[in-house]
This record gives structure tokens, C-alpha cells and sequence, in this order.
């Protein structure tokens, strides 16, 4: 429900007028549509009582379950001290042991959710055994058991067991003894839901060396006499790719599809593209780092980023510095120096590379003399002192981002400024790179929820609004009429629409930020607390 993440997706994009003047006449602000008054219809469903003192909660998706650990005294996952419980959807759990081994991992006390929010699932322990426990119901006891999960389509579970010494998969229940043992945290669902993957291991009869391979949907695809790491799969799961550690020649040797790649010095990271056909990875030599696409070597740099792939897969694109310049590389043809990368920084997560829906246009940020500007399809904009990453509109015509220049926080579409928010006032200096941003279904719209000394506020199409200490959980409406979030007032949270809260006050959520999302059906879901109850709050906005 989040982007980054997360997490997970901002809202979904829709069809935008495209030309330039259009900018100014049609980003109105976040007012309803029509002048007839709305009504909010609110509804506040308990999920958890929540105890007293500390305590961290979980919630499933659309907000169906939710879970928490319920600690007594002094308990340490790490040292495998003290007894803990389960607290899922107001119901207590057995009282369990925090496990004193684990086989080279911690315990993760942490909940699993099933995709579609209907099943939730966890790992306990009493005395030398663990169990996983499945909506309520305590499964077999084992050794030890390790990373639970759900298949995409929510109608399958699967973990990872020790039983009599050895590591299996358990798969709806059912044991798997498979001819090798499972590396643990290997195992993963297809896309489809039809089949797994894992990393197993077992004894050469012959040399008795420790033999690596790679299962995929129940073929033995790779072996090797050496551990397999960086395992990556297509998104059509007929394709794999992995790297080796070649001791004697101490360097990484890349496999793709069975077929060895370019040897590399540092450990080899692969992506596909989106339609499975193709595949790029970064490699390394004598010092010098570079991008391997379809098994064609690009330039050397110092460093390169790992690169991405346009959604129609006909494009890539990736980062490469060579000292303190960096290249922007577009299908091997590399911009001109746009920016310093400072010492220390990791700026292969600072510089997103943005491709439009259409895969036609592809966005950038650049910097210069510690000005920073955006560049669409090779067209530099206006400088700034800082921007955030640009976003493309689902019809691939508008390109939205927020600048800072000074004091002043302004929202710029198509290169266009379209409105500012003043903080001259403030001696706080606003900041966008920690921020939300929403989109409004048919791209009319945008919001978002910079930071000023911790707090977020919010600029919906170019205007602040005012009146609030902080926002979050933004979204618009599926029928983009209004901006639905959450707005703190006085040590309260509000839910506003179009920057006017209505309905009762909720207490702060330790720990939380708040969020709003709107599902298939369009009915409005967040959560909240009030008294000491956890609540999933449903809401429906009435003309």
C-alpha cells in the first residue's frame, strides 16, 4: 500500500491532459468537486485491546488481522531468554519460550500475512521444540522452523523445517524429503502459485564434496561443488541466474540460464527485464566495477549502479562514476558529467532513473555546483536546491516533482512551476526527501508531505494547507474528487478530506505513521487507535 519501500504502491495513475499551459488551468486545489457538501460515514471496527506499557502491533493487509507480541519480564530473542505470547485479533496464545539455538539465524518474532489478508501465521517454541502456528492451529514440532510464507495467490503455505538434523520443506502441510537439504531462507513461492524454488545441498558419493544446487518448480537446474548466492529469477520463472565463488581463483563466476558468465572480483547482483528476455548484472575488474547486458560488457567505472530496466524491456539504464563525476548511461551511451558524488555516500539509493508507462521518456536528477535539476529525455530543467525523484503519470505525459528553492517548497509538472508554499517564517528548512506523494487517479492532482524539523506538511496542487502539526496517509479518492489523510492537531489525529477534518479524534500510535488506502471496491480502510484499542477504521465519502 506504500511505495518505498515499501512498500509497496502509491495510487494508481490514470489518463492526464498533456499540454503545457494545461498545467496552470487544471491543477486546482483539493477542494470537492462540485459545491454540494459531503458526507463522511466512519466506522470503527476493534481489532486489539492493547496492554499497558510498550508494545509494537501488526496488521495484515486491508487491515483484517492484527497481531502483536505480548512480552513477560525479561525477554531476549537474541541471548533465548524468557516467554512471550501471541495477541491475534483479541485472542491470547499458549504462553512460548523464546528458542535458546537457533542454527545460525535469530528468532523472528514477527507475524506472516497472507497476501489477500485472510490468514496470518507465526513461529512458536516450547522446551527443544518449535511449531508454526496457522490461523490458530499449532502445527507439527520440529527442530526448528524458519520462514513462513504465502503464496502469491494467498491459497498456499509453505516453511522450512529441521527435522532428525536435516533441513526440509513443509508445503501445505505436507513434508517434502527431498534428495538434498534445504539452505535455510531459500525457499520461494512462483509467481503463479503452482510451484517453489530453493538452494539445497548434499554429499558427492564420490569426492564427497559439498554439492550446491538449484531446484526450481521440481528440476534440478544448477550444480555446483561451491556455495550459489545472489540467486535471481525471471518474472516468468523460466530463467534463473546465479554466481559461484571460485576459490582457487578467488573471483565470483556468474551463471545464467546454465551458461557461464563474465568472472567478476565482487559479487555479482542480476536483473531481469520485465519480459523475461533479457538480463543485466554488475561485474567486476582490477578495481573497476561494469554493467553486463544480454552478456555484452559496457564501460568501466569506478562504480556503477545496478541497472534498470524500461517496462517494455527495450531499455536500460544505470549510474557509473568515474572519480567524483557521474554519467547517467542510457543503452550504453553515457550523458556528460551531472553531478559530484561525495565520499561516504551512497548515492546508488539517492538517484532513482524514472521510466514513463510507455517506456518512451525517462527522467533523471542531476547536480551541479550543488544545484540540483531534473532531466526528462535529455532536456535539462531548472536548478534547485534539492528535488525529489521525478514521477511519470500512467499516460506517460505528465512528469511530476516537488523543489526546494530557499524557503519555498514549489510542485513542478512538465517543467512547469505550478504553485508554492512559503516557509520563510520558519527557521527550519524544509526537506523532500523524506516525503508521500499521491496522485490522483486521473493525474489532475497531486499531493504531497515534505518534512520541516521532523514533521510532515502538506502541499496539495501547489497550496499548503494549514491548521494541522503534521499529515500522513494520503490518497485521493478512486474518482480523484477528493484528497482523503490524516492530520494531527493538538496530540490528535483527524481524518480530513480536501484539508477539512471530520469525524471524533484518535489518539497518537506509538511507533506508527499513520495511512489511508481505498480498496477494489473503493471503500476507504486505515488504522487507528483510540482509548487503548486498536481499530480498523472503514470510510465512505457521500456526495
Amino acid at each position: 500500500m506504500k511505495r518505498a519501500a515499501i512498500l509497496a504502491a502509491l495510487v494508481a495513475l490514470a489518463a492526464a491532459l498533456i499540454s503545457l499551459p494545461a498545467c496552470r488551468t487544471e491543477m486546482r486545489p483539493a477542494t470537492p468537486a462540485s459545491p454540494r457538501p459531503i458526507r463522511l460515514v466512519i466506522r470503527d471496527i476493534p481489532l486489539l485491546k492493547l496492554p499497558e506499557g510498550p508494545w509494537s502491533a501488526q496488521v495484515g493487509p486491508y487491515a483484517r488481522h492484527a497481531a502483536m507480541i505480548i512480552r513477560h519480564g525479561d525477554c531476549d530473542w537474541i541471548r533465548g531468554e524468557g516467554h512471550w505470547m501471541a495477541f491475534v485479533d483479541g485472542r491470547l496464545s499458549e504462553t512460548y519460550e523464546v528458542p535458546k539455538s537457533r542454527s545460525g539465524h535469530d528468532f523472528d518474532p514477527l507475524f506472516a500475512f497472507s497476501p489477500d489478508g485472510n490468514h496470518v501465521a507465526y513461529e512458536g517454541c516450547r522446551g527443544d521444540k518449535q511449531f508454526i502456528v496457522l490461523d490458530g492451529v499449532k502445527g507439527p514440532e520440529y527442530e526448528e522452523v524458519v520462514n513462513p510464507q504465502f503464496s502469491p495467490d494467498s491459497r498456499r503455505f509453505a516453511y522450512e523445517a529441521k527435522k532428525d538434523g536435516r533441513w526440509i520443506c513443509v508445503i501445505d502441510g505436507i513434508e517434502k524429503r527431498l534428495d538434498e537439504e534445504v539452505v535455510v531462507g531459500s525457499l520461494s513461492f512462483s509467481p503463479d502459485s503452482e510451484g517453489i524454488a530453493y538452494i539445497g545441498y548434499r554429499q558427492n558419493a564420490v569426492t564427497k564434496e559439498e554439492i550446491d544446487v538449484l531446484v526450481v518448480k521440481g528440476l534440478e537446474v544448477g550444480r555446483h561443488e561451491a556455495p550459489i548466492s545472489g540467486l535471481a529469477l525471471s518474472p516468468n520463472w523460466r530463467r534463473w541466474a546465479y554466481c559461484v565463488w571460485d576459490t582457487p581463483r578467488q573471483r565470483f563466476v556468474p551463471y545464467i540460464d546454465g551458461k557461464e558468465g563474465q568472472h567478476s572480483e565482487r559479487e555479482i547482483a542480476f536483473r531481469f527485464s520485465e519480459d523475461s528476455t533479457r538480463v543485466a548484472y554488475v561485474a567486476g575488474r582490477d578495481g573497476k566495477e561494469y554493467v553486463v547486458v544480454d552478456g555484452v560488457a559496457g564501460k568501466q567505472y569506478d562504480e556503477v549502479s545496478l541497472p534498470t530496466f524500461s517496462p517494455d524491456s527495450r531499455h536500460v539504464a544505470y549510474w557509473g562514476r568515474m572519480g567524483k563525476k557521474m554519467m547517467f548511461v542510457l543503452d550504453g551511451v553515457e550523458s556528460e558529467p551531472c553531478h559530484t558524488a561525495d565520499e561516504g555516500v551512497d548515492w546508488h539509493n539517492q538517484w532513482e532513473i524514472e521510466f514513463s508507462p510507455d517506456s518512451k521518456r525517462v527522467a533523471w536528477v542531476g547536480m551541479c555546483d550543488n544545484q540540483r535539476f531534473v532531466v526528462v529525455d535529455g532536456v535539462k530543467g531548472g536548478l534547485y536546491d534539492e528535488v525529489s525523484n521525478p514521477i511519470f503519470s500512467l499516460d506517460s505525459n505528465r512528469l511530476y516533482y516537488v523543489a526546494v528553492r530557499g524557503k519555498k517548497v514549489v510542485s513542478v509538472i512538465n517543467g512547469i512551476e505550478c504553485g508554492e508554499a512559503d516557509f520563510s517564517g520558519d527557521e527550519r528548512q524544509p526537506d523532500v526527501w523524506e516525503y508521500r506523494l499521491a496522485l490522483s487517479p486521473d493525474s489532475k492532482h497531486m499531493a504531497i508531505t515534505p518534512m520541516i524539523g521532523g514533521s510532515h506538511f502538506l502541499i496539495a496542487d501547489g497550496r499548503r494547507v494549514e491548521g494541522y502539526e503534521n499529515f500522513g496517509g494520503l490518497c485521493y479518492t478512486p474518482d480523484s474528487a477528493h484528497l482523503v489523510c490524516w492530520a494531527k492537531k493538538e496530540d490528535k489525529w483527524y481524518i480530513t478530506v480536501d484539508g477539512v477534518s471530520m469525524g471524533e479524534a484518535y489518539d497518537e500510535l506509538d511507533g506508527w505513521f499513520p495511512w489511508i488506502d481505498f480498496d477494489d471496491a473503493g471503500l476507504g480502510i486505515a488504522v487507528a487507535e483510540r482509548n487503548g484499542e486498536l481499530l480498523r477504521v472503514e470510510l465512505e465519502i457521500k456526495d
